[in-house]
């Protein structure tokens, strides 16, 4: 029968790795925000419109201080 057992080794990492992979994360998620940005075409809507809008299509009262509670 076949090994079916992942063996992974882990080295250890520095303080200046950990902190140079954080600001790798940091740069992908600007770039993943501007790219949403991009493709968005400008369009945005506040918390509060979207609200406005779902009320007028289902009739409802929603507000965002009672969906927060």
């Amino acid at each position: 029968m076949p090994n079916t057992h992942l063996t992974i080794s882990v080295n250890e990492f520095s303080y200046a790795d950990l902190k140079r992979l954080e600001a790798l994360e940091d740069a992908r998620d600007v770039a993943d925000f501007q790219r949403a940005v991009t493709e968005s075409n400008g369009e945005s809507y506040s918390v509060e419109e979207v609200i406005n809008y779902y009320n007028k299509l289902h009739d409802t009262d929603f507000t965002a201080e009672n969906i927060r509670q």
